[in-house]
């Protein structure tokens, strides 16, 4: 199966979320999959952008942190739905488990590794189950204006991308160390 690079959203945009992280569908064959794109947050960012709840001020922070060269976020894309019952993963805890980028499903505290999908947690389903992942990097996309800017992209393969929004605000990302 050949790549298929898929444009999800500005790199900014995402960012500016408080929750850091952005739902998209994707149509296959019959049938509509959510999914989401996360970013893990670099501390100083994060800092900077807890001095306003403004959201032309944050968007200005996260255009100058991009536009100065600051490492750029890791991106992850998966599935939004828990492959063991079905929970949404899109509003679960995304967290730093021993320096892996993981997100905690809120029905029943799996834990799947963002970067691959497995699931971490001790016992009998480590490593037999897994969250459907997409691979995603960060490049430069025209703009309206003419200019380039950085976005998230996600190799969606075959599936037809269909939308996006961003998480509601009220489910933030915690990035902390266990």
């Amino acid at each position: 199966m050949d790549q298929k690079w898929t444009p999800i959203v500005p790199l900014e945009r995402l960012l500016v979320s408080g929750s850091q992280r952005i739902v998209f569908k994707v149509i296959r064959g019959e049938k509509t999959v959510r999914c989401f794109v996360a970013a893990r947050p670099d501390p100083k960012l994060d800092e900077k952008k807890r001095e306003s709840d403004d959201d032309s001020v944050r968007l200005t922070i996260v255009r100058k942190f991009i536009s100065e060269g600051e490492s750029l976020p890791a991106t992850f894309a998966l599935e939004a739905a828990c492959p063991h019952m079905g929970a949404p993963l899109d509003i679960s805890d995304i967290e730093d488990l021993s320096g892996v980028p993981s997100v905690v499903c809120t029905m029943h505290d799996y834990k799947f590794d963002m970067r691959s999908g497995q699931c971490t947690i001790a016992g009998e389903k480590e490593g037999r189950i897994a969250a459907k992942i997409f691979p995603s990097k960060i490049a430069d996309h025209s703009t309206e204006e003419g200019g380039k800017a950085p976005w998230v992209f996600v190799d969606i393969g075959d599936d037809i991308l269909s939308g996006w929004n961003p998480v509601s605000e009220f489910y933030s990302c915690k990035w902390f160390k266990r």
